[in-house]
């Protein structure tokens, strides 16, 4: 192991100065942006930050080589860490997306200080952390997958950290995680969906009725809202949308059946950009929860049901779950499990399935 300084004759007659870094067979070089310009005084002040920077790299490779972690390395504050591994990270990242709570939480609490209590402590804190979610009253606290993708960010992290001997262990290993509770996935039946289908809207003839047919038609399709909101008449093709998903940027292919073509109102001679549903800003959940009350449905109505809907529908009439993960567009069986559990007729059909006349057995 071993740490030189060494110079390299450029073009313009300056000496560049550069480290040959020699650890664990292998060599390589490290250039510093110091250049000696024939000035004695100036060169000899580059000289000794030359040899500042080797120092200092050599009692790295020295404590990387024993498993000693770096004191300045460890003093850097756990959120400053972790905005430096979020760089270049989309917006949607758990990680980009949990930054504030890190800071809430840890504060300036510096990366050697980092134990498992402390963790614990930030999976319980995400637990009580609450937001505003779309078309809901007030508040509720982060979603069970929220909480399980925000700590997972935090211990990828900190394996980050053991990777670059900054921590000799991840303090996050050990720590029980919290195993999220099932939620009731709410869908409608077939009976409520044309319920449904019967009821007027409020503001039947203008956004009230293009949240009318979207919904319906998500119902028979499975479209999330985002996409709803994006589909234009190009993504319609020979009677099937053809679509890059908004979420997942994967593309998605669903045959339209004539109930779908029935709600689209349009044809194919429209502009390819233009928009099948035109929905503005406003919440359409606001114009649900009405509009469910007024079909006597009991259910807590929002856009994200007809997705759902659309699962069990589609389960129901006899499609394997495969399918139904295709026609999701999902990458795992297990969301689209998450999604669909057995219905209750489902349930019926498999038990009905093993029926035995027994009325016999035991006799001659």
């Amino acid at each position: 192991m071993g740490v030189t300084i060494r110079e390299k004759e450029l073009a313009n007659g300056r000496k560049s100065l550069y480290l040959d870094v020699y650890f664990q067979g292998r060599r390589s070089y490290e250039f510093l942006n110091l250049q000696l310009n024939g000035n004695r005084q100036e060169d000899k002040e580059r000289r000794r930050l030359a040899e500042v920077v080797r120092s200092q790299r050599e009692v790295e490779l020295f404590s990387q080589a024993h498993g000693l972690i770096p004191e300045h390395k460890g003093k850097i504050p756990l959120f400053a860490y972790a905005t430096e591994k979020a760089q270049g990270h989309p917006k949607k990242d758990p990680l980009v997306k949990s930054l504030p709570l890190i800071e809430k939480y840890f504060g300036e609490m510096q990366l050697k200080a980092v134990h498992s209590k402390a963790v614990e402590g930030y999976q319980t804190f995400l637990q009580s952390q609450k937001v505003r979610r779309p078309g809901a009253a007030g508040e509720a606290t982060l979603m069970w997958s929220t909480v399980a993708n925000y700590f997972n960010a935090l211990n990828t992290v900190l394996n980050m950290a053991v990777k670059e001997r900054i921590l000799i262990s991840n303090p996050a290993q050990g720590v029980r995680r919290v195993k999220p509770q099932e939620t009731r996935q709410f869908y409608l039946t077939r009976d409520e969906v044309e319920r449904l289908a019967k009821t007027p809207i409020m503001g039947e003839e203008g956004l009230g009725g293009e949240i009318r047919r979207a919904f319906l038609f998500a119902c028979f399709t499975g479209l999330r809202l985002s996409d709803i909101k994006t589909l234009t008449w190009g993504d319609i093709r020979n009677g099937k949308i053809e679509k890059r998903m908004v979420k997942t940027k994967a593309m998605l292919t669903v045959d339209l059946n004539s109930t779908a073509l029935a709600l689209m109102q349009g044809d194919s001679l429209k502009p390819h950009d233009a928009l099948v549903f035109t929905l503005t800003g406003t919440d359409p959940n606001q114009y649900l929860k009405q509009w469910g009350t007024g079909a006597g449905i009991a259910k807590p109505l929002h856009f994200h049901v007809s997705r759902h809907t659309f699962a069990t529908m589609t389960l129901d009439e006899g499609a394997d779950p495969f399918t139904v993960q295709n026609l999701l567009g999902h990458k795992d069986i297990k969301m689209t499990q998450n999604y669909a559990k057995a219905t209750d007729r489902s349930k019926k059909q498999a038990v009905g399935r093993i029926e035995m006349d027994l009325s016999k057995a035991g006799k001659a």
